[in-house]
């Protein structure tokens, strides 16, 4: 298996709000992982050891700078450490079921170190109706990223 998470792959919330970390990801997305609001509606899901740089960032924000710490408290807030059970599967907590919109169809999406889950209608909407045109602007703008 490759060490980087690449690919997108449905699954869906138990009644009790757990849902299975994919398996093809379950080599980096394995034991104790770190789950954090993302952009845009949906969750990061990062290994604890990838987590703790981006928390080190946050901590290290002035602690007298109102926006900053205000940033700092939502993202730390809606922050937890879950660990993957026996059976490859992880329990969202009720606030982040909330911020994917409590939807039981989901979509976890490899972002080559750490992964994004989506509610799967979001993600339907936002990024698997990609149109050439759509595409061929993306990858521009890759480019000018240096990849």
């Amino acid at each position: 298996m490759s060490k980087f998470l690449v690919g997108s792959v449905k699954h869906s919330l138990d009644e009790k709000g757990r849902v299975r970390v994919p398996a093809k990801f379950r080599e980096v997305l394995c034991g104790s992982l770190c789950v954090m609001p993302s952009l845009n509606g949906s969750l990061y899901l990062l290994p604890a050891g990838k987590s703790e740089p981006e928390l080190e960032k946050i901590a290290s924000m002035e602690l007298y700078d109102r926006d900053k710490q205000h940033s700092a408290t939502l993202v730390l807030s809606h922050s937890d450490y879950i660990d993957v059970d026996g059976q490859g599967r992880i329990l969202l907590s009720a606030d982040h079921r909330k911020l994917l919109n409590n939807q039981k169809d989901l979509v976890f999406v490899g972002k080559a170190t750490y992964a994004e889950i989506w509610p799967e209608d979001v993600w339907t909407e936002r990024f698997t109706l990609l149109n050439p045109e759509n595409l061929d602007a993306v990858l521009e703008k890759m480019k000018q990223y240096g990849i």
